[in-house]
């Protein structure tokens, strides 16, 4: 009866965990020089490459003469800028914009109308 009541309580987590897990909103389509990204569930900043699946509350910091291309779902584009700090707030969804958070430096956006 135990086991039944552990192998429960470990089910029920696990689903629990998958149901508060964060969608995709974009993926990174370029990246030169120094660039690093800091998910908001883990500790350390890690360099941020091409191809990566980015999801909401993402932090990408950018070095001196660096820049990342980010495309949302929407194929919203967001470059950004060398020392830079960029927070992606919310993804983009066919109700709601996205927003993105400029702590510092520049960004540039290429959005397409529907």
């Amino acid at each position: 009866m135990k086991k039944y009541l552990a192998f429960l309580v470990v089910l029920i987590t696990s689903l629990n965990l998958f149901a508060k897990a964060k969608p995709y909103v974009a993926r990174v389509s370029r990246v030169r020089g120094e660039v690093t990204v800091l998910n908001s569930s883990k500790l350390y900043a890690t360099v941020l490459k091409r191809g990566m699946r980015l999801k909401e509350d993402t932090s990408i910091v950018t070095g001196q003469k660096s820049f990342a291309q980010i495309i949302f779902n929407d194929q919203t584009k967001l470059n950004i800028g060398p020392n830079s700090k960029a927070l992606i707030v919310k993804g983009n969804t066919r109700k709601d914009a996205g927003v993105v958070g400029l702590l510092k430096g520049q960004l540039r956006t290429s959005v397409k109308k529907k």
